[in-house]
């Protein structure tokens, strides 16, 4: 019988490089540049504006995906007002004293502190807010 010869042929391939995930931004997004038009603001039948405009910077290296504005008439009660992107880093709102008679009912025919805040979000969920700002409200008549 014979010799038989084999060979065999072993392609060596260095191994694919995996992408190193980048690391995770678990920073909350910075809030600064709080400032609140219209101060004093007023509330009831007077021809002085009923609004009352605001307006943060928000920054966010994950990208800012969500801003609310939180106020309150002298703490009676809290609620929430749409905030809009105004472009760059930063965002606005405004709210109506007079809607819904949301300053009457809590002031009633007095002066007051219409006290806020803003929440934001970012696109990985971080989120953080500011301490409470104060905007003095006068109650107005015809």
């Amino acid at each position: 019988s014979g010799n038989v010869d084999q060979f065999i042929t072993i392609d060596l391939k260095p191994p694919t490089p995996t992408d190193t995930p980048a690391p995770q931004d678990a920073t909350a997004p910075a809030i600064f540049n709080y400032n609140a038009y219209s101060q004093p603001s007023y509330f009831g039948a007077c021809n002085a504006s009923t609004l009352t405009t605001f307006s943060v910077s928000i920054t966010d290296p994950s990208g800012v995906a969500g801003v609310k504005l939180w106020y309150t008439y002298n703490d009676i009660a809290w609620d929430s007002a749409p905030v809009s992107y105004l472009g760059g880093v930063n965002y606005g709102a405004t709210i109506d004293n007079n809607c819904g008679a949301q300053a009457y009912n809590a002031l009633g025919p007095n002066n007051g502190k219409m006290h806020w805040y803003v929440i934001a979000t970012d696109v990985l969920g971080n989120s953080s807010g500011q301490d409470w700002q104060s905007v003095e409200i006068q109650y107005c008549i015809g």
